[in-house]
């Protein structure tokens, strides 16, 4: 692998885990976004080379656009930004916000011991049984 793709992972990886904890747990919360600022530190040369390189890409990409295809693309955009996200924040999240709202407050009027029971037993055991039917189709 290269540093790229190691700095990346290493940064990735403590945001995924983070907003899992984040409600779960606030101590794990605080030392892991010190974590993440630490290795944000250590390879901020890798992050400053990536962050060049695409942006040397999308340079590149609206250099070689036509007119047809610049217009084409500006009308998707809007399209994408203005009439989905109205459709999705109506149909979905509106729902979803409610549903996730519940679980959350369920969550922090839990124990510790039941969060911590949840998070050793429950959900590896729910990976497992996932894992173990996607193999058998």
């Amino acid at each position: 692998m290269s540093r790229k793709q190691i700095a990346l992972l290493f940064i990735l990886t403590p945001i995924l885990i983070v907003t899992l904890l984040k409600y779960i747990h606030p101590l794990s919360y605080d030392i892991l976004t010190g974590y993440m600022a630490a290795v944000a530190l250590v390879f901020k040369s890798s992050i400053h080379s990536i962050w060049l390189a695409f942006k040397l890409k999308i340079i590149a990409f609206i250099k070689g656009l036509t007119l047809f295809q610049g217009i084409t693309l500006t009308v998707k955009r809007w399209l994408i930004n203005n009439v989905l996200t109205k459709w999705l924040k109506k149909n979905i999240f509106s729902h979803l916000s409610h549903s996730l709202r519940e679980v959350k407050e369920y969550y922090l009027r839990m124990s510790l011991k039941a969060r911590l029971k949840i998070c050793l037993y429950f959900l590896p055991l729910s990976l497992a049984v996932s894992l173990l039917s996607k193999e058998d189709s």
